[in-house]
């Protein structure tokens, strides 16, 4: 689960079509895993086309895309706003950066920090009416675990087992925007190491984005979050606000 931290938080095909691991790799490789590669382009992409110039505007949708390992799965029918409550992004575009963080910490069901994530995030933010703005924020990045309760809380896992996650969530601030952050609310706001230690929990390097964009007395609650981790032979484990789904193993 993630916090709002800035600078470091509580995947899909086009409809029709499937992707999915071949046989031949499962054979080959049966450990092979979906990693984010440190450019941010995501593990898993949507694609379509590749013939320009005739796809150059290709405008398309994707909708339920299943993702299994080992006997669970999820489906994600990325319609998470459809009664799911909160904020509609609308209006002014008012913050949409990115950044890419390493050294944060990952926590479970039970409270424990089980894994060191390195991730790209970006935040947008929409003004919808005066004083209330609509957040999303997307990650997209890798893990590895350390030694200890397992993230969703059905038995333990070992320290160094790797894999990749990615995730979404929508929240409601209710306040006024800080008129001199300090940092861009547009492009890109680099590297940023939270030097966090999953053992205290302590993550000195870690910013509040609401905190930087915000000035003070701003409230924040979440809307909706999903996260989604992949550690192939290792399982799979989704931590949503509708509820959790699998759990990592040895």
């Amino acid at each position: 689960m993630r916090s709002t931290a800035v600078g470091g938080r509580p995947a899909a095909a086009p409809r029709g079509h499937r992707s999915s691991r071949s046989p031949a790799t499962s054979t080959i490789t049966p450990g092979a895993t979906i990693v984010n590669g440190d450019a941010g382009k995501g593990g898993v992409r949507i694609g379509a086309g590749f013939g320009a110039p005739i796809w150059n505007n290709f405008v398309g949708h994707a909708d339920a895309l299943t993702i299994g390992f080992a006997g669970s799965s999820a489906t994600y029918d990325f319609e998470p706003l459809a009664g799911a409550g909160g904020c509609t992004p609308r209006g002014a575009l008012v913050i949409d950066v990115a950044q890419r963080i390493r050294g944060d910490i990952d926590s479970g069901v039970a409270g424990n920090n089980w894994a060191y994530d390195s991730y790209r995030k970006r935040i947008q933010v929409w003004e919808g009416t005066p004083g209330t703005f609509c957040a999303l924020v997307r990650y997209s990045g890798s893990f590895v675990t350390v030694a200890g309760p397992s993230p969703g809380g059905a038995g333990t896992i070992s320290a160094g087992i790797r894999g990749s996650f990615a995730g979404v969530y929508s929240a409601t601030v209710r306040g006024a925007l800080n008129p001199a952050p300090g940092v861009p609310t547009t492009g890109d706001l680099g590297t940023t190491d939270y030097l966090c230690d999953a053992a205290t929990g302590a993550c000195p390097g870690k910013v509040d984005w609401v905190q930087v964009y915000f000035n003070p007395g701003a409230s924040f609650s979440f809307d909706w979050w999903i996260w989604v981790y992949l550690a192939g032979s290792h399982g799979l484990w989704v931590n949503a606000s509708g509820g959790n789904l699998g759990d990592l193993h040895d």
